[in-house]
């Protein structure tokens, strides 16, 4: 057994030019969809803090928010996947369920516990 091809492969595969150009596109779009994101995120988090602690709020706020909210989401799902019935269809989609949870109880809270 070789390590790196365990099935012995000798045709070297290539990836066409056509889907080359398509992966292309799709990395642009999600860049560009990244930045339309985080721009106004930016100058939205550097006005909720006074001036004096600024930079250090906006970091630490953004970087626990990713990292308790984004490294969270596989184990999650994970746990959704193998605690749950999930049908062939929704299993494509349940990465989505805790993210759109979180939005769906920020929005909750927002508008009827404030209130």
């Amino acid at each position: 057994m070789q390590i790196g091809n365990p099935d012995g492969l000798t045709k070297v595969h290539a990836i066409n030019t056509e889907a080359t150009l398509k992966i292309m596109r799709i990395s642009f779009l999600l860049s560009f969809a990244g930045a339309a994101t985080y721009e106004p995120l930016g100058a939205f988090m550097l006005e909720i803090f006074p001036t004096k602690i600024r930079y250090t709020s906006m970091g630490f706020a953004q970087n626990m928010g990713n990292g308790f909210i984004g490294g969270a989401t596989t184990f999650v799902t994970e746990f959704i996947k193998t605690s749950f019935a999930v049908s062939v269809f929704m299993a494509l989609f349940i990465g989505l369920v805790y993210p759109i949870f979180l939005v769906v109880l920020a929005i909750y809270r927002e508008c009827f516990v404030h209130s």
